[in-house]
């Protein structure tokens, strides 16, 4: 019997180890766990505004670098420093930030890679920046007084009482007229738009984020476009990274209601004059 009771206790005393061992083990491998969790991991946040030269700089945020400045100057205030503790991102990387996404129209996570932040960052980054540069606008964009005119289109776009599109078809010297005055009076602005969009391709490339941060986006490139021609900023080179899709200028052709040729027609009687 001694024997039988060494035994049953030595079984007892095993298991009971064996069980205190699992314990030690599970309890280790939750400390590490949360230690690991703990763990940030940041990524390297380049110094763009130094890495690279006068000329690579106003290539890739389409800006010089004195402009950059003077624009931060004028929006510091508005820009917070996110803090990620000891890795915060200044008021400067996130304008160059943002004028990157609207030098290449890239997706936010690849614009978050080339400034070594997340995407999520980026996104909140880009809305902040982008409605401090719209505080400017009304200091570089001249709002025209439209009263009773009326807008010009080409003929992508269907006639309406408030554009007025060529004719697909002139068939007589007045509505010919007609055309040639309507194609050079609205040229001007399309090469306007032509170099607005190659100083910030995300115009042309097309803005892939909800729609109210896009419109902002809009108003932001017209107010640094007209910033940098009033600091006599050169228009900058085209960025061989920067791939902007062929656009086909062929009109479309649009079936134009009867009823709606005759917003045409007093312009057309008025060259018959001539």
């Amino acid at each position: 019997m001694d024997a039988s009771s060494d035994s049953d206790q030595y079984e007892v005393m095993n298991s009971s180890s064996s069980s205190s061992s699992t314990d030690s083990d599970e309890e280790l491998l939750l400390e590490l766990n949360r230690r690991v969790r703990r763990e940030r991991t940041f990524r390297e946040r380049p110094d763009n505004f130094t890495k690279w030269s006068d000329q690579e700089f106003t290539m890739r945020f389409r800006l010089q670098k004195e402009s950059v400045l003077f624009l931060l100057e004028l929006i510091e205030g508005q820009l917070a420093t996110i803090s990620n503790r000891n890795k915060a991102i200044t008021p400067m990387n996130q304008l160059l930030l943002t004028l990157r996404l609207y030098a290449t129209g890239n997706m936010l996570i690849a614009v978050g890679d080339f400034s070594g932040v997340h995407k999520s960052t980026a996104c909140r980054i880009v809305k902040k920046v982008t409605a401090a540069i719209c505080t400017l606008s009304e200091n570089y964009i001249q709002n025209g007084e439209f009263n009773n005119s009326i807008m010009l289109g080409d003929s992508g776009y269907a006639i309406q009482k408030y554009l007025i599109t060529p004719l697909l078809y002139p068939n007589n010297d007045a509505e010919q007229l007609f055309n040639e005055a309507q194609i050079r009076t609205r040229n001007p602005i399309e090469r306007l738009f032509g170099v607005l969009k190659r100083r910030f391709p995300i115009l042309s490339i097309g803005i892939r984020i909800k729609l109210q941060t896009a419109q902002q986006i809009i108003i932001a490139c017209a107010t640094l476009h007209n910033l940098a021609r009033a600091r006599n900023d050169g228009e900058p080179l085209v960025d061989p990274d920067v791939i902007v899709p062929v656009i086909d200028d062929q009109p479309q052709n649009h079936v134009e209601a009867e009823n709606r040729n005759f917003y045409r027609q007093p312009f057309i009687n008025y060259f018959s004059t001539l």
